[in-house]
């Protein structure tokens, strides 16, 4: 029989091998499957108007099946947390640090977490291409 402290201790290590969060290659698909889904994603994000409105299953799957096309969307989806910035991910709900995560892995580099930061960013490396607001919903 396992004591609590060996459990407490396999589970910690444990924990510790696994990421919290990864991006696994793309299945084999076709591009064409592969863009209809990161298109379907774009659209969850671009139509949120809070946090818990899909967008964790879309930063996961963008993690996976983003490119280039998704980095305005999930600029534009840093609008549903708060507009600081946070030193060592400290107060940020996990959605909001998958985003910032998929940002970084897309554009290689580190901006910060806010939305603020990163529309900076965007308007200074691509000026003139506006980022895309909340798509309205039909009522």
């Amino acid at each position: 029989m396992i004591d609590h402290k060996s459990l407490a201790l396999f589970l910690a290590l444990g924990m510790m091998a696994v990421p919290a969060f990864s991006s696994p290659k793309p299945p084999k698909e076709s591009k064409k499957v592969i863009a209809h889904k990161r298109a379907k994603y774009h659209r969850i994000l671009d139509a949120a108007d809070k946090p818990d409105n899909n967008v964790h299953l879309a930063f996961g799957e963008l993690g996976t099946y983003g490119d280039e096309s998704s980095i305005p969307h999930l600029i534009s989806a840093l609008r549903l947390f708060p507009d600081e910035e946070l030193s060592g991910n400290v107060g940020m709900i996990c959605t909001h640090a998958h985003c910032v995560q998929d940002l970084e892995q897309l554009t290689g580099v580190k901006v910060g977490v806010s939305f603020s930061s990163w529309k900076a960013w965007w308007e200074n490396s691509h000026p003139g291409q506006p980022l895309p607001t909340r798509a309205q919903k039909s009522h």
